[in-house]
């Protein structure tokens, strides 16, 4: 092979991959538009009057008249902001202590030896296989017993001690 047919087989191969490359990216253009689009129209229903909501017979996909109206009666209505805050609390504290807790029985079953480890890690698995409809009741009883019902930490305790997350690390 002469290095001019080399060459022309390189510049073939080039073209055929970006050919291919340019292709590529249309698909995943083609397909973040497709998964983005829900949450453009939820922002666009959003900013729309209800009057210009409700005389559309063909959904428009965009306002001339944005209104801000929406989010102010929303927080006005209901305290919007006391939920987002226990929100905040909840998934701040529930992530931290399950970090904890995980890492150091993630690091007990990785590195420790003890008798029954292989026993104790079967059994954490197994319990990944129950719903969390199996384990509802117990939980209610359990936060009952201890007096936390209408806390914070009934929210919170629960989701720290999690079985996947000690697997997973």
């Amino acid at each position: 092979m002469t290095h001019t047919e080399f060459e022309a087989r390189r510049k073939a191969a080039g073209r055929k991959n970006g050919f291919l490359k340019a292709l590529t990216y249309l698909a995943l253009s083609i397909w973040a538009v497709v998964v983005l689009f829900p949450f453009y129209w939820m922002v666009l229903t959003s900013v729309k009057s209800y009057s210009a909501y409700n005389s559309e017979y063909v959904p428009s996909f965009f306002t001339l008249s944005p209104t801000l109206d929406n989010y102010r009666q929303a927080f006005t209505a209901v305290p919007l902001g006391g939920y987002l805050l226990n929100t905040l609390i909840f998934a701040a504290i529930t992530t931290a202590v399950m970090v904890v807790v995980s890492t150091l029985a993630a690091y007990a079953f990785a590195r420790l030896r003890f008798r029954g480890r292989r026993g104790l890690m079967g059994l954490y698995i197994l319990l990944m296989l129950l719903p969390f409809q199996v384990t509802m009741v117990p939980n209610y009883l359990v936060l009952d017993g201890l007096g936390l019902m209408d806390t914070h930490w009934a929210l919170i305790l629960p989701g720290c001690f999690s079985a996947f997350a000690v697997f997973v690390m």
